[in-house]
């Protein structure tokens, strides 16, 4: 493999982890906004059930449970360009 070139899964760990903290930074801020911005219960459970699936707080969760998978991700794709650049 010559020097320029990466490793495939180096490429793909650092895509995913860009998607998997781009979508839950999005979950996360509509989570918020539903709590925050909308004060009309009614209207707030219309767009729960719509965009979330689920009560807020718990999208909130599983959103930071992905987003430090996401987090996580990324560092071990920059050890691995870091090894790869090392041999």
């Amino acid at each position: 493999m010559h020097r320029g070139q990466s490793m495939i899964f180096t490429r793909l760990g650092n895509i995913v982890a860009w998607i998997a903290l781009v979508m839950a930074t999005g979950r996360i801020g509509i989570a918020l906004y539903i709590l925050i911005g909308i004060p009309n219960a009614d209207e707030a459970r219309a767009w729960t059930a719509r965009y979330l699936g689920m009560p807020p707080a718990q999208a909130i969760d599983q959103a930071a449970v992905v987003a430090a998978f996401a987090i996580g991700l990324g560092i071990l794709v920059e050890v691995s360009r870091a090894v790869r650049r090392n041999t």
